[in-house]
């Protein structure tokens, strides 16, 4: 596969809320690189080929798209991988990332875990890209379901050939709320070649600061594993 053309590529900043990052390697709190080289569809990434993105989109604000970007990094640390984050605001991915990414090794830039916030029914160009998988973040509600619902059709309209090359919807179970079987039944019914993984409600995935893969329950590690090998990674 030959990488995006210079009409389908998304440069830094075309997404609406996007941040361009600094030219050269950013480093989080942590130790752990967030480069601009990075961001998904820019000349850089397309000029390796097989650059490969996993855009992670929510429906919303507050649905917990830079949680699961984080936890989809951690997941494929866990595997032996190296992926690079980047992100459409000032490092709010990079504040997310698991501790243990302290003193990580160089990050490769061939698959890149990018938060893209809350524009999974906003411009679709980015999911242009031949090499980009997109990962749609909802909550279990019926406004989620809609949102969901929305995205999908987006990316369908995109035609054969033209959206991602893999989808995975991630259903976050806000605590207090219905569980999201309803949801996940739902979008399975509707979209059967979509796969739809239920992100449970965590206590240790509330608040804003780094996560910690070690008090994560087990069903919230099990769900990023399943992400990550839905997406083949």
């Amino acid at each position: 596969m030959t990488g995006p053309s210079r009409d389908d590529v998304v440069r830094p900043g075309s997404v609406p809320g996007s941040m361009r990052l600094p030219g050269t390697t950013r480093a989080t709190g942590d130790g752990s690189p967030v480069s601009s080289e990075s961001v998904p569809g820019t000349r850089r990434q397309s000029a390796r080929g097989r650059a490969r993105t996993v855009v992670v989109a929510g429906t919303a604000g507050g649905v917990g798209t830079t949680t699961v970007a984080a936890l989809v990094w951690d997941a494929v640390v866990r595997r032996g991988g190296t992926p690079s984050a980047s992100d459409h605001t000032e490092g709010a991915l990079a504040a997310r990332l698991p501790v243990h990414a302290r003193g990580a090794a160089s990050h490769d830039a061939a698959l890149t875990v990018h938060d893209l916030g809350a524009h999974a029914t906003g411009p679709g160009d980015v999911f242009r890209v031949p090499e980009n998988s997109a990962v749609l973040v909802a909550p279990a509600s019926p406004a989620g379901l809609e949102a969901i619902r929305r995205a999908l059709h987006r990316l369908t309209a995109l035609g054969d050939g033209g959206g991602p090359t893999s989808t995975v919807v991630v259903v976050t179970e806000p605590f207090g709320r219905p569980r999201a079987d309803d949801v996940v039944r739902a979008v399975t019914g509707e979209h059967p070649g979509v796969s739809v993984v239920r992100l449970p409600a965590d206590p240790a995935l509330a608040g804003s600061g780094a996560l910690r893969p070690a008090d994560l329950l087990p069903s919230t590690l099990r769900a990023a594993e399943a992400v990550v090998d839905r997406l083949g990674l």
